[in-house]
C-alpha cells in the first residue's frame, strides 16, 4: 500500500508538468507566429510598396515631361525632376532604410536584390540627366527623335528592373509564408502530441487511483469483517452483536414491531474442556458454530 501510494504521488506530478509544457508550447507558437508575421509585414509590405512607388513616381515624371514636350505650358520641369528624385529616394530607402509619410522601409538584406536596386538608381539618375538634356534641347528632342527613343528605352529599362524587384519580393513572401505555415503545423503537432500524452497519463493516473481506492475499499471491508468476527468460531463477535442489536432495536422502534433474542449455551462445556483439553474444546466450539451457521439463513 505504501509503495503504491508513493507511486501515485510521483505520477500526480506528471500532468502538471505536461500542462505547463503544453501552455509554454502554445505561447511559443503564438509569439513566434506574431513576431514572424509582424516581421514579414514590416519588411516586405514596405519594400513592395517602395518598388511600386519607384515605378509610380517615375511614370508621373515621364507623363508630365511628355506633356511639356507636347507644349503644355502649365507643367514645369521642376515638378518632373521632383518626381524622379522621389523615385530615387524610394530606391535608396530600399538599400538603406528610411521613412516618410507613406511608411517605414526596412533595408534589403538580399545581395542579389540590392544589386538590382543599385542598378535601378543608376538608371534613374541617367534618366534624370537625359530628362534635363531633352528639356534643354526641345527642338531636337521632339517626339519621334533619336533622343526621344533613347529616353523611352531608358524609362522602360528601369521600370522593368523595378518590376523584377517587386516580383522577386512577392515570391519571397510566398516562400516565407510557406515556411511560416510549416512551422505552425509542426508546433501545432507538438502541442497536440503533448495534449494527447497528457490525456493518456491523466487516464492512467485516474485508473491507478481507481484501482488504489478499490483495493483500499476491499481492505477496509476485510478489516471490518475481521473486527466483527470471532477468530475461533468465525461467528460474529461481541462488537458485531452490540452493533446489530442497536440497529435492530432502532428499526423495531421505528416500525413498531418487536424483536426476539435467543441465547445458546453449551451444556457441560467447562467439564468437557477440563477433561479433554483446550484444543478439543476449541474444536467443539467450532462444530457448534458450524451448526449454527447452517441453521441461520439470515
Amino acid at each position: 500500500m505504501t509503495n503504491k501510494r508513493d507511486s501515485l504521488n510521483k505520477i500526480s506530478v506528471k500532468p502538471f508538468i505536461l500542462i505547463i509544457l503544453a501552455t509554454i508550447s502554445a505561447l511559443i507558437m503564438i509569439f513566434t507566429g506574431y513576431s514572424q508575421g509582424h516581421r514579414m509585414t514590416a519588411k516586405y509590405s514596405g519594400l513592395i510598396g517602395a518598388a511600386l512607388e519607384i515605378k509610380l513616381e517615375a511614370t508621373y515624371a515621364h507623363l508630365w515631361f511628355e506633356e511639356i514636350m507636347s507644349g503644355d505650358e502649365n507643367e514645369r520641369i521642376d515638378n518632373v525632376l521632383r518626381h524622379i528624385d522621389q523615385s530615387i529616394w524610394y530606391a535608396s530607402a530600399m538599400l538603406e532604410g528610411g521613412s516618410n509619410e507613406s511608411g517605414t522601409f526596412i533595408a534589403l538584406d538580399n545581395p542579389e536584390l540590392r544589386t538590382i536596386v543599385q542598378q535601378v538608381i543608376i538608371e534613374l539618375e541617367a534618366f534624370k540627366i537625359l530628362t534635363v538634356e531633352r528639356h534643354n534641347n526641345l527642338v531636337i528632342s521632339r517626339p519621334g527623335s533619336d533622343i526621344d527613343e533613347l529616353y523611352d528605352k531608358a524609362f522602360i529599362k528601369f521600370i522593368s528592373l523595378a518590376s523584377n524587384i517587386e516580383k522577386n519580393l512577392k515570391q519571397r513572401v510566398v516562400a516565407e509564408l510557406s515556411e511560416f505555415q510549416h512551422l505552425h503545423f509542426l508546433m501545432a503537432s507538438l502541442v497536440l502530441f503533448i495534449a494527447m500524452s497528457m490525456a493518456l497519463i491523466l487516464w492512467r493516473h485516474e485508473k491507478q487511483y481507481a484501482d488504489y481506492f478499490q483495493v483500499l475499499h476491499e481492505t477496509q471491508g476485510k478489516l471490518e469483517a475481521l473486527s466483527n468476527t470471532d477468530q475461533l468460531t468465525g461467528l460474529a463477535n461481541r462488537r458485531a452483536f452490540d452493533t446489530t442489536l442497536t440497529a435492530e432495536f432502532n428499526r423495531a422502534k421505528r416500525s413498531s414491531t418487536s424483536i426476539a433474542l435467543m441465547m445458546i449455551d453449551v451444556d457441560y462445556f467447562k467439564h468437557f474442556n477440563d477433561t479433554y483439553g483446550h484444543p478439543d474444546g476449541d474444536k467443539c466450539l467450532q462444530k457448534v458454530a458450524a451448526n449454527i451457521q447452517q441453521l441461520c439463513k439470515r
